[in-house]
Protein backbone atom coordinates (compact mmCIF):
# COMPACT_ATOMS: atom_id res chain seq x y z
CA UNK A 1 0.00 0.00 0.00
CA UNK A 2 1.33 3.43 -0.95
CA UNK A 3 1.41 6.06 1.78
CA UNK A 4 0.33 9.58 0.87
CA UNK A 5 2.72 12.40 1.68
CA UNK A 6 1.55 15.54 3.45
CA UNK A 7 1.03 17.48 0.22
CA UNK A 8 -1.14 14.71 -1.21
CA UNK A 9 -3.18 14.73 2.02
CA UNK A 10 -3.81 18.46 1.61
CA UNK A 11 -1.33 19.95 4.09
CA UNK A 12 -1.27 23.55 2.87
CA UNK A 13 1.92 24.58 4.67
CA UNK A 14 3.76 21.55 3.27
CA UNK A 15 2.71 22.51 -0.26
CA UNK A 16 4.06 26.01 0.36
CA UNK A 17 7.31 24.71 1.86
CA UNK A 18 7.91 22.34 -1.06
CA UNK A 19 7.23 25.20 -3.47
CA UNK A 20 9.86 27.34 -1.74
CA UNK A 21 12.39 24.52 -2.02
CA UNK A 22 11.73 24.12 -5.75
CA UNK A 23 11.74 27.88 -6.34
CA UNK A 24 15.08 28.38 -4.62
CA UNK A 25 16.75 25.05 -5.28
CA UNK A 26 17.01 24.37 -1.56
CA UNK A 27 17.70 20.62 -1.19
CA UNK A 28 16.37 19.88 -4.68
CA UNK A 29 17.13 20.91 -8.23
CA UNK A 30 15.53 24.30 -8.90
CA UNK A 31 12.30 23.82 -10.85
CA UNK A 32 10.06 26.85 -11.23
CA UNK A 33 7.25 24.82 -12.77
CA UNK A 34 7.08 22.47 -9.76
CA UNK A 35 7.33 25.50 -7.51
CA UNK A 36 4.36 27.13 -9.23
CA UNK A 37 2.34 23.91 -9.10
CA UNK A 38 2.82 23.65 -5.32
CA UNK A 39 2.31 27.38 -4.73
CA UNK A 40 -0.99 27.06 -6.62
CA UNK A 41 -2.13 24.15 -4.43
CA UNK A 42 -1.52 26.20 -1.31
CA UNK A 43 -2.84 29.43 -2.86
CA UNK A 44 -6.15 27.86 -3.84
CA UNK A 45 -6.48 26.61 -0.27
CA UNK A 46 -6.07 30.18 1.03
CA UNK A 47 -2.37 30.41 2.02
CA UNK A 48 -1.54 34.15 1.70
CA UNK A 49 2.19 33.62 1.14
CA UNK A 50 1.45 31.19 -1.68
CA UNK A 51 -1.10 33.59 -3.15
CA UNK A 52 1.56 36.30 -3.16
CA UNK A 53 4.02 33.99 -4.93
CA UNK A 54 1.44 32.96 -7.55
CA UNK A 55 0.79 36.66 -8.17
CA UNK A 56 4.52 37.22 -8.46
CA UNK A 57 4.89 34.39 -11.00
CA UNK A 58 2.16 35.97 -13.14
CA UNK A 59 3.57 39.47 -12.70
CA UNK A 60 7.08 38.49 -13.75
CA UNK A 61 6.24 35.64 -16.15
CA UNK A 62 8.45 33.13 -14.33
CA UNK A 63 9.12 29.57 -15.52
CA UNK A 64 6.57 28.50 -18.09
CA UNK A 65 3.99 30.92 -16.69
CA UNK A 66 3.16 33.68 -19.15
CA UNK A 67 3.15 37.22 -17.84
CA UNK A 68 -0.43 38.18 -17.04
CA UNK A 69 -0.98 41.36 -15.05
CA UNK A 70 -4.72 40.72 -14.55
CA UNK A 71 -4.06 37.34 -12.92
CA UNK A 72 -1.19 38.87 -10.94
CA UNK A 73 -3.45 41.56 -9.50
CA UNK A 74 -6.14 38.99 -8.66
CA UNK A 75 -3.72 36.77 -6.71
CA UNK A 76 -1.88 39.66 -5.05
CA UNK A 77 -5.22 41.09 -3.92
CA UNK A 78 -6.22 37.70 -2.45
CA UNK A 79 -2.92 37.59 -0.58
CA UNK A 80 -3.49 41.09 0.76
CA UNK A 81 -7.06 40.31 1.83
CA UNK A 82 -5.98 37.09 3.59
CA UNK A 83 -3.12 38.85 5.36
CA UNK A 84 -5.55 41.51 6.57
CA UNK A 85 -7.91 38.82 7.88
CA UNK A 86 -5.08 37.10 9.79
CA UNK A 87 -4.14 40.37 11.50
CA UNK A 88 -7.57 40.60 13.17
Amino acid sequence: MRHLNKVERGDIQSSYNIAVCHATGYGVKQDLDKAFENYMIAAEAGHPGAQFQVGNFYFEGRGNIAQDYAKAVTWLNKAYQNMEAEDC
